[in-house]
């Protein structure tokens, strides 16, 4: 693991601890914070784009120019498109409701928000271009436009990047007096007065989220314990620890779902083929209820129906 990503992961974990939030609980207050800012930035361009709509059905917009022309067409696709961007959550939203998807919709959400930003100011500098264009020429107009630009680079751009960028440098001189101590990827883990085979496999998975599992070896069972999330980012990790030989060795193999905060439909994916592929080699297969929102994605996509549940890894089946 690289110190950054450490650093990122043991920050995530600091602000749960100070606000006492799961994972889903911190996406919802970001959705929640990202719809109420989008209510202020909507409430503009709409305004703007409506003014800029009305403008050629004005008597006086038939005595502009060319240059007056071509600065009104470019602020006016700006505003449409920042119109486009900051509506677009809601839609997204909305077209994958009830997918179990939140925090796919978060981040892109946000993405095409930071756009949307950008065009917004840029159509608001072409409207302030226009307008001063006609009231003082294009000498004046060209002199404030670009001033007021650089007001919004500097306010809504540069100076939020800066901050970043200086919380992360602090961040990362916090990383390295802190060693991180986790054993690297593969590394064999001894379990204190279990005498267990165990095996962790971790590896980042982001910024700041990471999935481990933990293989250890009884004597009618493999049970893998995941713990963190299990998305399309950290999935490659199960389908890694999945393929050690010695599971195909054992009557019984046991995912143990207990740790896990969150499942996406890729995870669940890896989940069904794992049941598959005991199936097809004789071996019998069992999964542990899991968290509130693993167990409403099992009861939702009826995967549970199919599949052996036990309340602990440890119950005996064969």
């Amino acid at each position: 693991m690289s110190p950054a990503s450490a650093t990122d992961g043991r920050l995530t974990s600091e602000a749960d601890d100070r606000r006492g939030e799961t994972s889903l609980e911190r996406l919802d207050r970001n959705l929640d914070e990202m719809t109420g800012e989008l209510r202020v930035v909507v409430t503009g361009v709409q305004v703007l784009f409506a003014f800029l709509l009305v403008v050629p059905f004005n008597s006086g917009f038939v005595g502009i120019g060319p240059f007056e022309r071509t600065v009104y067409l470019v602020t006016l696709v700006c505003s449409a498109l920042a119109a486009l961007c900051v509506i677009m959550p809601a839609a997204y939203h909305r077209m994958l409701f009830r997918h179990d998807d939140k925090r796919h919709v978060v981040f892109i959400a946000n993405r095409v928000t930071l756009v949307g930003l950008a065009l917004l100011a840029v159509a608001m500098c072409g409207s302030l271009l226009l307008v001063t264009t006609k009231l003082y020429g294009a000498t004046a107009g060209t002199i404030t436009a670009a001033l007021v630009g650089v007001a919004f680079a500097v306010l809504w751009f540069i100076a939020p990047l800066l901050r970043r960028a200086a919380r992360g440098d602090a961040a990362a001189g916090d990383g390295r007096r802190a060693p991180n101590t986790r054993p690297a990827s593969g590394q064999a883990t001894a379990e204190p007065g279990q005498g267990k085979i165990g095996v962790r496999y971790d590896s980042p998975v982001g910024a700041q989220e990471q999935l481990s599992v933990d293989a250890r070896r009884e004597q009618d069972r493999v049970v893998l314990r995941l713990a963190g999330e299990l998305d399309l980012a950290s999935s490659p990790i199960l389908e890694r620890a999945l393929e050690d030989p010695e599971i195909a060795q054992t009557p019984l193999l046991v995912l143990d779902l207990d740790g896990l905060r969150f499942v996406d439909s890729t995870g669940l994916r890896i989940i069904l083929l794992a049941h598959e592929s005991a199936r097809g080699r004789g071996q019998e297969f069992a999964i542990t209820p899991g968290s509130a929102q693993v167990q409403r994605l099992l009861s939702i996509t009826s995967v549970a129906e199919h599949m052996r549940v036990i309340a602990s890894p440890d119950d005996l089946l064969v």
